[in-house]
C-alpha cells in the first residue's frame, strides 16, 4: 500500500517517489534484497514522513536477509570474486571494511568463487540464516604447493614409535638373556634343558626386537625426510636414503643409509 504521497508531493523529489513506490512493489513481489536498496535510496532523498516509512521497510527488509564480509589474504586488486556465479565489484571487497558496501544475501545455500592469476582457484559453498553476519576469508594455493596430509605427517612419528617399543624389548629380553647366562655359567655341566632354552629364547627375542627397533627409527627417519618440503631441502646432501636388513659376517642387524652427490 503507497501512503503519504499527496500530502508532501510538492516538497518531495521525482525519484523519491520513485524508490518509495519500487521498494513496496518489489517487498510484494519478494524481492527483498531489491526492495531493501530501494528503501535505503528512499531513505536517503525523501523528506518526512516519507523517510520514516522507509526507514522502518528497510530494517524489516533486512532482518529477514543475511550479510557477508569479505576479506582477501592476497593483493585484493588482483582477485576476481563471483557469488553465485555473479563476478563483485572491486569496492565490494577492497578498502576498509567499514567502508565497504553490504553484501546482502537472501538465506540459504550460496557458493563463493574467485580467481588470482598464479594461484588454485577458492571455492566454498555456505549456508546463511536470516537476519546473519558472517565473515568469511578468501585464501589462495599456489599452484605447486601441495598440502601434506595429515597421514603423511603422523607415519614418521608411528614408526618412531614402534622404533621406540623395539629398543625397550631389545633391552628388556637383553637383560633377561644375560641374567639366564650367569645363571647357566654356575650349573656348567648339569643345567637342565629348560634353563637354556629360556636363556635361548630371550636372546631371539633381544635380536628380533633389536631389529624392529632400528627398522622402526630407520623408516621414521625416511618417512621424516620425504616429507620435508621440497624448498626446504639443500642443494648438496642426501639423494636417496635406504635400510637394509640381515646379517653381514656372523652380526644380523638392519642398517641405515644414504647416497649423497
Amino acid at each position: 500500500m503507497l501512503l503519504g504521497t499527496a500530502s508532501v508531493g510538492r516538497t518531495a523529489p521525482e525519484a523519491c517517489f520513485k524508490a518509495y513506490e519500487l521498494g513496496q512493489r518489489l517487498d510484494k513481489d519478494r524481492r527483498p534484497i531489491d526492495a531493501r536498496a530501494e528503501y535505503a535510496r528512499c531513505s536517503e532523498l525523501c523528506p518526512e514522513p516519507l523517510r520514516k516509512d522507509c526507514i522502518a521497510w528497510q530494517d524489516a527488509a533486512e532482518s529477514k536477509l543475511a550479510r557477508i564480509v569479505l576479506r582477501i589474504a592476497h593483493a585484493e586488486d588482483e582477485v576476481s570474486v563471483f557469488l553465485d556465479d555473479v563476478e563483485l565489484e572491486h569496492r565490494r571487497f577492497t578498502g576498509p571494511v567499514d567502508q565497504r558496501p553490504p553484501l546482502w544475501l537472501v538465506p540459504g545455500r550460496h557458493q563463493l568463487r574467485a580467481k588470482l592469476t598464479g594461484y588454485d582457484d577458492y571455492t566454498e559453498e555456505f549456508d546463511l540464516l536470516e537476519g546473519e553476519e558472517r565473515p568469511l576469508v578468501v585464501s589462495f594455493r599456489k599452484h605447486d604447493e601441495v598440502p601434506q596430509s595429515t597421514g603423511e605427517q603422523v607415519a614418521p612419528w608411528v614408526a618412531f614409535g614402534v622404533g621406540g617399543l623395539g629398543i625397550i624389548g631389545f633391552a628388556y629380553f637383553g637383560s633377561q638373556g644375560l641374567g639366564g647366562k650367569s645363571d647357566l655359567d654356575a650349573c656348567k655341566g648339569h643345567c637342565s634343558a629348560g634353563a637354556v632354552d629360556d636363556v635361548r629364547r630371550d636372546f631371539l627375542f633381544a635380536d628380533i626386537s633389536l631389529i624392529v627397533g632400528l627398522v622402526g627409527i630407520g623408516v621414521g627417519t625416511v618417512l621424516l625426510l620425504d616429507s620435508a618440503p621440497p624448498d626446504s631441502a639443500p642443494s648438496d646432501g642426501v639423494a636417496a636414503t635406504w635400510i637394509r636388513v640381515g646379517t653381514q659376517g656372523r652380526i644380523s642387524g638392519a642398517w641405515i643409509g644414504g647416497d649423497v652427490w
